[in-house]
């Protein structure tokens, strides 16, 4: 009888400090995240980054390289003179350059600030795609693009430009300006 009360007391202590040490460890996290300089300053800053992500076979999903990294706790990863290639299997690859950006928390959407340049190489049955536009945002996983800023594209001898941009990148491609929108063709 008095091992079973030792045994029952025993576990009764390990959950009670079970308990006190969970509460304190989310008190520490909690008082770090809030403390003015831990939000101010990276907890990671890397320079002369080179990031390739691929899938579980082996293919290249996407590749970064940027002058600068720098990781912040409970907030976004910032980007500086950033150059992303995406792979899509079926498709040419996508090469974007961008000044400035940062990648969300989920690792799932890069806004792209400043000037932002966006190209497709050419394949046998169409030329290159190439944007010029500002601030956008690539949902890279997705393969999908948009900006609410001025953009030209261009494609062989065809030119559109206007404000606003969205654009479907695996393939069949799609680009659809969205408003003020002007063009012209090069008939050969």
């Amino acid at each position: 009888m008095k091992s079973w009360m030792g045994l029952i007391v025993l576990i009764a202590v390990m959950l009670a400090t079970g308990s006190y040490v969970t509460r304190l460890d989310r008190q520490t996290k909690s008082s770090v995240a809030e403390h003015p300089i831990h939000q101010d300053y990276p907890d990671i800053r890397i320079r002369n980054l080179q990031l390739t992500h691929t899938d579980a076979s082996g293919h290249h999903l996407y590749h970064i390289i940027a002058d600068e990294l720098r990781h912040y706790i409970e907030r976004s990863t910032e980007l500086d003179n950033i150059n992303l290639m995406m792979t899509p299997a079926d498709a040419p690859n996508w090469y974007t350059q961008a000044n400035h950006g940062w990648i969300d928390q989920e690792n799932k959407l890069l806004m792209l600030y400043g000037f932002v340049f966006l190209k497709q190489e050419a394949s046998d049955t169409s030329a290159a795609i190439e944007t010029i536009s500002r601030d956008m945002m690539i949902d890279y996983q997705n393969g999908l693009a948009y900006s609410m800023a001025p953009t030209t594209v261009l494609n062989g001898g065809h030119l559109l430009s206007g404000t606003g941009v969205d654009m479907h990148l695996k393939k069949p491609v799609q680009v659809r300006i969205l408003s003020n929108v002007s063009g012209s063709h090069v008939i050969e």
